[in-house]
């Protein structure tokens, strides 16, 4: 991923959003959240591709992911439906 500085995603799910972190020992904003970015609701999971600059987003509590492009802090698609998790199912 072409960026400055390394970073972590993690989910807000009380919020409906994701949280990117800056998480360079070295850097003067070492620990702070950088964005916040708006997705679907009760974002439970997140995952990363470094090469592409793309997390996905499980949102549990609308069925469905989205799609951010963390160079740009924005959904460039409509979020992909998957479905939901149902009380008592282990996947």
């Amino acid at each position: 991923m072409v960026r400055s500085r390394p970073i972590a995603v993690v989910t807000n799910s009380n919020c409906n959003n994701i949280s990117t972190i800056d998480i360079n020992p070295a850097s003067a904003t070492f620990g702070h959240i950088l964005q916040t970015i708006p997705v679907g609701t009760t974002p439970q999971g997140v995952a990363v591709s470094q090469r592409l600059g793309l997390a996905v987003v499980a949102n549990n509590g609308s069925g469905n992911a989205s799609i951010v492009n963390l160079l740009t802090n924005t959904q460039p698609v409509a979020a992909v439906t998957t479905g939901q998790i149902r009380p008592g199912c282990h996947q």
